[in-house]
């Protein structure tokens, strides 16, 4: 009986110790975690304003744009999905004063694909009331690699549906402390290809005064990457989906400037034309409204690189694609 009693005394002394020792770690590393994030906020100069968007993706446009769409009223019915063709390139001001409405969202964000533009689309209809949508495209949009945002669609579709959906599988410090900087740079730059500034219906509007023209985004017409023929399939769906919802499906093609579509080389006009025709065909098979701006030139001045349009070229493409809709 006593060996037994000592076994167990041992015992417990053991497990004290042990759980002792467990709080000590906790605690230690609790404390070196806060030091550690009290150095970084104190190097890196960082307020409540600066903490990056939640991560949902390998896109930080994307990820952005998900902030701005929580508590967004699901009863606005008319959306404009895409890329940065859509983000930079529709001017909210003037689409909403062509749909004599406020109840627009811009949801683009960069370097979304035709794919990416389809599962968007799926979540965000389970969201909001979608009775018209707007597609502002060029041809990189169907040069993307498939699937590089590694954007989990059905979770954002939940997070759009229960904003407290958010889990820590998505949680990665590393994403954290690489975007603080870029973070605060996105949402403040002025004059600079990555604003992030969202207006109110989540456009962003570049100013021509005092814009940073980047060399080589201005001379580069994107046409050197393979179509990614699969990126058609994906129109069609969009084009199938709005039928089948209701939907009054409207695509714009964003022009190059002028000194970019003129002096394209044989090889790259044959490219380009190929690909206008395989929309333009999409588009008659499925009775959807296409405005194709390359039916005129468009002078550098309203631009701020090859294919982005600056605010008063933005206004201009807006207006130009509505009033050929209305014809």
């Amino acid at each position: 009986m006593q060996v037994l009693m000592n076994n167990l005394f041992t015992s417990n002394f053991n497990m004290k110790k042990f759980l002792r020792t467990i709080f000590i770690f906790v605690i230690f590393s609790c404390f070196i975690s806060a030091l550690f994030g009290f150095i970084i906020v104190i190097k890196y100069k960082i307020t409540a304003k600066d903490i990056p968007a939640l991560h949902f993706s390998e896109s930080y446009s994307f990820n952005e744009k998900m902030m701005f769409l929580l508590n967004k009223n699901k009863n606005i019915n008319t959306l404009a999905i895409g890329s940065s063709m859509t983000l930079y390139n529709l001017n909210s001001e003037v689409v909403k004063k062509e749909l004599k409405s406020d109840s627009f969202l811009n949801t683009a964000s960069w370097g979304m694909s035709i794919k990416d533009d389809y599962y968007f689309l799926k979540a965000l209809h389970k969201y909001f009331k979608i009775k018209q949508l707007l597609l502002s495209a060029n041809i990189g949009d169907y040069s993307h690699d498939v699937d590089e945002k590694k954007i989990k669609y059905d979770y954002v579709e939940n997070f759009l549906i229960d904003k407290k959906s958010f889990s820590l599988e998505n949680f990665s410090i590393k994403y954290y402390l690489d975007n603080f900087e870029f973070a605060r740079k996105v949402r403040s730059c002025k004059g600079c290809d990555e604003s992030l500034q969202f207006d109110q219906s989540g456009g962003v509007t570049h100013k021509k005064k005092g814009f940073l023209i980047n060399n080589e985004r201005w001379k580069s017409n994107g046409l050197s990457g393979e179509i990614n023929e699969i990126q058609y399939n994906y129109l069609d769906s969009i084009e199938n989906f709005s039928k089948k919802n209701k939907i009054k499906l409207i695509i714009f093609e964003s022009p190059f400037r002028e000194g970019i579509y003129t002096k394209l080389s044989t090889a790259n006009k044959k490219k380009f034309q190929i690909h206008l025709q395989k929309v333009r065909d999409i588009c008659k098979k499925n009775n959807s409204l296409y405005v194709d701006a390359n039916n005129r030139l468009w002078p550098d001045s309203l631009y701020v690189d090859a294919k982005h349009f600056n605010e008063d070229g933005a206004k201009l493409y807006t207006k130009y694609c509505f009033d050929i809709i209305k014809k």
